[in-house]
């Protein structure tokens, strides 16, 4: 496969090396539907590795991936710099940032049944189902975590995905032994450094209690939800709600602008009144400075709300103000805001 990005400064695909300083963003040329969210979920040169081992899983032919989005636009910069390339560059970052692991006693595993032939607990956090499938189950020529893993093991899934992708996956999962179970987190990229994530577990209060040594080092409440897949119900359920308000909040911050009411005004007052929110709390500061360096991407968020709306039709509820939101959030990520944080979207409708 070949890879070329975006170039949003001239609107042309480019081969990677001709690209110029600028906002650019991933676009992978090859046998796949991916778009860019789905790869550009794992943002920063750190992951550039995990990327390239991920998409050689599924059996294309690999000889470079990197990530470029608007947070990696100092590489672009800095690899004249240093006369060396982008990819190259980005490799030397990666290599540091593994060995710096390794002297934390991390020990880096050679595929993904390598992995699961030593771990008896493994937790994923991925972009989507689809990414999900393939590190448990595998790819033709690359085998995934059930062809190392042992009777007994457990798979914690905390991805957002649908609860029937689950089921499906637990499934499969259990012909080889082994438990897989949804627990997906919330609480913001600031939350899972600090540990205090909300964890929604498709399990019983007396399973979660023998977990919690692990679960409790990423979250402070954990939610026992009783059965398989009702992690994910609660978790769209959640994310249906913040991302909805999301988008009324960025209406309101853009219809302020045309009244010339600062941003950090509306905040300090929705802050403290009954228009306040956690995602109000956790982003005002950024919004106000109109700064959308991602967290949780634009293009996730609209991955997100797709699902949540078909939770909604296969219940037969109405969801007119979630559908009205995912079209705003897919019209941004239509208009090149897609890997902008998904307040981001704010930058479709200010002035």
């Amino acid at each position: 496969m070949a890879l070329r990005v975006h170039d949003t400064l001239s609107g042309e695909k480019k081969p990677f090396q001709t690209v110029q300083p600028g906002k650019v963003t991933m676009y992978v040329c090859g046998p796949t539907v991916y778009k860019p969210s789905h790869v550009g979920h794992m943002v920063g040169p750190v992951i550039f590795d995990a990327v390239k081992r991920f998409l050689t899983y599924l059996a294309y032919q690999v000889t470079w991936v990197v990530n470029i989005t608007d947070v990696d636009d100092k590489l672009i910069v800095e690899a004249p710099k240093q006369n060396t390339t982008v990819s190259a560059l980005a490799e030397r970052i990666t290599a540091d940032y593994c060995r710096n692991l390794e002297r934390l006693g991390v020990t880096r595993a050679a595929d993904l049944p390598s992995l699961a032939r030593v771990v008896r607990m493994t937790l994923l956090s991925l972009p989507n189902e689809r990414v999900v499938e393939a590190v448990v189950l595998g790819a033709p020529g690359a085998p995934g975590l059930l062809a190392g893993a042992q009777p007994g093991d457990l798979v914690f899934d905390l991805s957002t995905v649908s609860p029937d992708s689950t089921r499906r996956l637990a499934a499969r999962a259990a012909d080889r032994g082994v438990r897989l179970i949804d627990a997906p987190v919330s609480g913001s990229v600031s939350g899972a450094r600090a540990g205090t994530l909300a964890v929604m577990i498709g399990a019983s209060e007396q399973d979660v209690a023998q977990w919690k040594p692990v679960l409790g080092a990423i979250g402070t409440n954990l939610f026992a939800l009783g059965e398989l897949g009702r992690g994910n119900v609660l978790k769209l359920l959640n994310n249906y709600v913040a991302l909805t308000g999301q988008a009324v909040l960025c209406e309101a911050m853009a219809l302020a602008d045309r009244l010339g009411v600062p941003r950090a005004t509306v905040a300090d007052v929705l802050g403290k009144s009954s228009g306040g929110s956690f995602i109000l709390e956790r982003k005002r500061a950024a919004l106000a400075a109109r700064d959308y360096s991602p967290g949780f991407f634009v293009d996730l968020a609209l991955k997100d709300l797709t699902l949540a709306l078909a939770l909604a039709e296969s219940a037969g509820a109405r969801a007119e103000v979630a559908r009205q939101a995912s079209r705003l959030y897919a019209e941004a990520s239509q208009k090149g805001l897609g890997t902008l944080d998904s307040s981001g979207l704010l930058r479709l409708l200010e002035p």
